[in-house]
């Protein structure tokens, strides 16, 4: 009952992420300390890594009843899997494995600092609260730092993209294809939700999909070769910081610029 229905639809998922790609490109691999592996020890990885939370995820396990225990097991499992293979390409992905592992050792180290509080005598509860303190303080200041946005606040997109995206919402169709710059933060697949032919490659690379073709490709069409497969090219600053050869002539005498602002131009093809 429990095993069957995670088997069946897990099935999928594990084939896309862990099938082809990952035998072609070969990025599962035994890699025991994880990141550690730079370090003399992988003890001593962790340790900087997580400080106090390294002595109290064991003295809690060890207060844990039975059944908290049995419950925290498939999670220190996560964690093992982590630390002896590497199951993404990204080596530092492995922190997803991480994550959910270090939700059950915050619990485990809660328990501690629950009972050292409770405690009647006053210094053991000083030293409680000074080490509940220490193991929150990095969070408290990534908190703190966040929260300044009149300092942190950072301009994803100017009125121009604003304008571009909504042109294209309302004057293009759902399922057109756009030629584009590949960049993560590129006005165009963000803000509007169209397909581009290449998205950005750093996620591509990460998910293990080759992406060698289409990127070949692009490489053809702004040249002006073999310009098919899309329904619209865009033309604009992110496109011309490419390093590659985006021949803007051979598009402006060849095909029809539906819309133009600032830098940009969106070409049509036909």
């Amino acid at each position: 009952m429990f095993f069957a229905p995670i088997v069946i639809l897990g099935l999928g998922q594990w084939l896309w992420f862990y099938g082809e790609a990952a035998l072609n490109e070969g990025f599962i691999r035994w890699q025991p300390g994880w990141l550690g592996y730079r370090e003399k020890s992988g003890l001593w990885f962790w340790f900087k890594n997580l400080g106090i939370m390294f002595f109290l995820v064991v003295i809690g396990f060890k207060m844990a009843n039975k059944k908290l225990k049995l419950f925290s097991v498939p999670f220190w499992g996560l964690f093992l899997l982590a630390n002896l293979w590497i199951w993404q390409p990204w080596e530092w992905d492995n922190s997803k494995f991480i994550t959910h592992w270090y939700l059950m050792a915050s619990l485990l180290g809660a328990l501690v600092i629950e009972k050292g509080l409770r405690g009647k005598r006053k210094f053991k509860k000083v030293m409680t609260g000074l080490t509940l303190l220490i193991v929150i303080w990095a969070g408290m200041l990534d908190v703190w730092r966040l929260g300044q946005y009149r300092y942190r606040k950072i301009k994803f997109f100017d009125n121009e993209s604003l304008k571009l995206a909504e042109w294209v919402r309302k004057n293009t169709p759902r399922e057109a294809v756009f030629l584009t710059a590949d960049n993560h933060d590129h006005w165009l697949p963000v803000l509007t939700g169209r397909k581009t032919f290449l998205g950005f490659k750093g996620w591509l690379w990460t998910y293990g999909i080759d992406y060698s073709k289409h990127e070949s490709l692009v490489r053809r069409m702004f040249k002006g070769n073999d310009v098919k497969w899309i329904d619209y090219v865009v033309i604009g600053p992110m496109e011309k910081d490419l390093d590659i050869t985006v021949n803007e002539e051979f598009f402006e005498d060849n095909f029809l610029v539906v819309y133009e602002l600032g830098l940009t131009k969106i070409f049509k093809i036909y």
